[in-house]
């Protein structure tokens, strides 16, 4: 595994495991995880991108998506917001990066409220990518989460419309893969495959370098740079799920 984005993902995971010790208070914890992993992406990015909580209007549609955790927001706009007060913002769908969903577990409530948030996201900014982390999850996810896809109404079952990635730290992540690269489109289930790094480490990891690599994409580089800083060590399972389905028959071709 490469340890570039481990290296991040460790002084995060430090800090969770040292205010975890400290209070037990539920909501206390996880409103310092949104925060915390705010505060990082800011530190981390560079200037030109800002880390921000709020909503995204449409100003030509009067429209506006649910309130997204953490938003990206590209500042070099010449108005990337229609409303900011400190962290809290209004975005134009132009400046808008990527959404983030975060969640202290992922159950089928919290599954069926971030599918939600992200349908109202894309209908927004359809060119985006959203993703949603989550903190801990069942060991049986997989397995649970065939139910929970069939929950979601079929009508929106188009890839586009799909979170790109479900991370759930303690156990794996579901992502998208699109018919070029697999028998059928759809979330595969990933899970770690380095025994001697936690799962934790190498799920952070993954989306640390997830954001890194959606930022560079955003802006038209196909041949992505970081691709070598990019690369963990995931193992892809068999059969993938769809929304109003749940578990269909696929794999990896490519």
């Amino acid at each position: 595994m490469n340890t570039y984005f481990k290296t991040f993902a460790d002084e995060i995971l430090a800090k969770f495991e040292r205010i975890n010790k400290l209070i037990s208070h539920a909501a206390s914890i996880g409103s310092y995880r949104e925060t915390l992993i705010r505060n990082y992406l800011s530190s981390f990015l560079s200037r030109r991108y800002s880390v921000k909580t709020g909503f995204v209007y449409d100003p030509i549609k009067s429209d506006c998506s649910r309130q997204t955790d953490i938003l990206i927001i590209d500042e070099n706009h010449t108005v990337p917001f229609l409303f900011s007060d400190n962290d809290f913002v209004i975005a134009r769908p132009e400046s808008v990066v990527l959404g983030i969903e975060v969640k202290s577990s992922l159950d089928k409530n919290t599954f069926i409220q971030s599918i939600e948030n992200c349908l109202s996201f894309k209908k927004i900014v359809p060119s985006r990518q959203f993703f949603v982390f989550a903190f801990e999850g069942s060991s049986n996810l997989k397995s649970l989460s065939n139910e929970w896809y069939k929950q979601i109404d079929s009508s929106n079952d188009r890839i586009e419309l799909y979170p790109n990635s479900i991370y759930c730290m303690n156990v794996g992540k579901f992502g998208t893969v699109p018919s070029k690269y697999a028998t059928a489109w759809g979330h595969y289930f990933m899970t770690p495959s380095d025994k001697d790094i936690s799962p934790e480490s190498m799920i952070m990891s993954s989306f640390l370098a997830d954001i890194v690599k959606n930022i560079d994409m955003s802006k038209g580089n196909n041949s992505n740079p970081y691709f070598t800083l990019c690369h963990l060590p995931l193992f892809v399972e068999h059969n993938c799920l769809r929304f109003g389905k749940g578990e269909i028959e696929g794999k990896i071709i490519k």
